[in-house]
Formats: C-alpha cells, structure tokens, sequence
C-alpha cells in the first residue's frame, strides 16, 4: 500500500470522527444553558466538557483554555474560581494542588514555595508554616534532622541554633 492513500485514508478516518463528534453536539441545549458563541461551545465540547451548565460556570470563571479547565474539573475541584486562582499562583497539577488546598492551605503561592521545597505531606507543612516558619527549605532542614515538634524547632532556630545539635541538647535536657 502507498503512503499516500495510507495518508488519504487516514484523513477520511479523521474527518469521519470529526463529524460524528460534531453530530453528537446539541448547539440547542449549549444556547440554552447560556453559552453565546457555538463554536466556543463546540470547542468546549470536544475537549470533553458534555454539561453545557458546568462548562459555562468555568468559563464564566476566567478559564479560557477548555483543556486547562477538564484536567481541573476532573481532578474534582468543585470551585472553579478557587481552582483558577490556584493555576494563577503557578499550580500546574491540579491532584496535588487539590491535595494541598484540601490540607487546609489558603495561599496557593505559600503553598506552593512549601510544595516547591520538596514537602510531601501538605498538612505536615502547614504545621510547620502555621509554627511561625516562613522559609521551607530551612524548615524542611529541621525537620528532616528529626524535629516532629515544629514550634519547638522554631524557638532553637530564632536562637540560632543548628538542627542537629538543637536536637541533641533538646532530647538530652541540656537546653
């Protein structure tokens, strides 16, 4: 066979799937749920979006880009302005934004330095930030030296303290 009438056929394949997607698409109920531009609709629609209501109130929300929206929706954001402002402060994943929008953080910009410092456990994080402690990877540091106690840990670093040595003076009764 030819790689031209394998590219021929191959057109037709996808202009058939085209049609049928365009078919499957009810112009009708999309107006009817507000939507003001079919082929917006349309584009909408084919990225998987199929409820013309739950699709608009994301779009209504500020996401332009159909794609970006599904991957949110589908992570199970329920607030499509919360997951926007999310994607605005730099969140590219949204199962584990969610994760750490879910743990109790309201700055997804804080949230995501902490994340960026390699913190795996958001609520573990939060503690610490939530202890006084502004810079993660100073924090990650202690806590990986064997702090559990994210307060405490802070009183040894204000002091100046190194993690370590702030541990063993701590456990001994030394400090």
């Amino acid at each position: 066979m030819n790689r031209t009438k394998i590219a021929k056929d191959l057109l037709r394949i996808a202009e058939g799937l085209l049609r049928t997607a365009e078919d499957d698409f009810d112009e009708q109920a999309w107006s009817d749920a507000g939507w003001k531009d079919p082929a917006e609709a349309l584009y909408w629609y084919r990225v998987g979006w199929k409820n013309p209501r739950e699709a608009l109130e994301w779009y209504d929300s500020g996401w332009g880009d159909a794609d970006d929206a599904y991957g949110w929706w589908i992570a199970n954001w329920d607030n499509p302005v919360e997951a926007r402002a999310w994607y605005n402060d730099g969140w590219r994943d949204p199962y584990d934004a969610l994760a750490w929008y879910q743990a109790g953080w309201g700055d997804p910009e804080e949230a995501l330095a902490w994340y960026d410092a390699n913190w795996d456990d958001p609520e573990v994080a939060l503690a610490w930030y939530d202890a006084g402690w502004r810079r993660p990877k100073e924090a990650r540091i202690w806590y990986k030296a064997g702090w559990q106690d994210p307060e405490e840990a802070y009183k040894y670093y204000r002091k100046g303290f190194d993690p370590k040595e702030a541990l063993e003076n701590f456990k001994g009764g030394n400090v």
